[in-house]
């Protein structure tokens, strides 16, 4: 069953917010862009100072960006 399983594709009807580290080696630009399959709305890419755990070390930049993303909902 796994290896003919196909999910049901969907998009969302609301905006994406991607956030990556600069230095992260395990994610390529592009792949961060693939997000907008997923979408019918607007797609940003914040890119952060850090490596894969740019979260840990960026933490006020992210607290940052999340807040103005969700400031935009309400």
């Amino acid at each position: 069953m796994a290896e003919i399983y196909q999910p049901e594709r969907f998009v969302l009807k609301s905006p994406i917010t991607v956030l990556n580290g600069d230095t992260d080696p395990d994610v390529k630009p592009i792949e961060l862009y693939a997000w907008s399959e997923l979408t019918s709305e607007d797609l940003t890419v914040h890119v952060v100072s850090g490596d894969h755990f740019f979260i840990d070390q960026n933490k006020e930049k992210v607290i940052e960006i999340v807040a103005s993303v969700l400031s935009g909902i309400w």
